[in-house]
């Protein structure tokens, strides 16, 4: 117990203020700075947005891509085009 009071008023003592003022404007402007790249990296012009993802395709679209690729023949396009354009019933 001794050593730590001895510690704690050596350095109560330094410069009569104590050590801990002269740290504090230097941890405010770091976190000022660190602030500002935080908002201009989310905001910035030159990345994508962040919270906006991309756009999604329809259920049609992906259907018309397929068909329109080859992948599937115009049968099968047009039984599913007629599912997915069916209205479900009302119960």
């Amino acid at each position: 117990m001794d050593v730590l009071m001895s510690t704690v008023s050596v350095f109560a003592d330094w410069h009569h203020d104590g050590p801990g003022w002269w740290i504090v404007f230097p941890l405010f402007w770091i976190l000022v700075l660190v602030g500002i790249v935080f908002l201009l990296r989310a905001r910035g012009p030159w990345g994508p947005p962040r919270l906006a993802g991309p756009a999604r395709e329809s259920a049609l679209d992906v259907l018309d891509r397929r068909y329109a690729q080859g992948e599937i023949g115009l049968e099968e396009y047009q039984e599913r085009r007629a599912v997915l354009e069916k209205r479900p019933e009302s119960q």
